[in-house]
């Protein structure tokens, strides 16, 4: 990988625990970015995952910091020029960069 770059796949701490295949791209990332953030899912989540959920959610949110400022590498596709990027890593990264200045979008 080049410099300056974290790997937020699947294999990694970061990875989106709600996978596309179960999930649908789209619908993945909006339970990625709902779960993260601390919001209702909109979906049924079993009790033993819940505290799984939640578990690696603390973990997650104490590791950003170590994101910020990083280029990150996820295998979903890239945006085509003017189109918002479709991954749960752009979520992580705003997430990371704007925990310097306690605002997020």
């Amino acid at each position: 990988m080049p410099a300056n770059t974290v790997k937020v796949d699947r294999t990694t701490l970061f990875g989106n625990p709600f996978r596309v295949q179960d999930h649908g791209h789209d619908r993945a990332i909006a339970h990625h970015r709902a779960w993260i953030l601390g919001e209702p899912l909109g979906a049924p989540v079993p009790a033993t995952m819940k505290k799984a959920l939640a578990r690696r959610r603390t973990e997650v949110l104490q590791a950003l910091p170590t994101l910020r400022s990083k280029n990150l590498a996820c295998w979903c596709p890239l945006p085509k020029d003017g189109e918002p990027d479709s991954c749960h890593a752009a979520i992580l990264l705003q997430l990371a960069n704007a925990a310097r200045t306690n605002r997020v979008e």
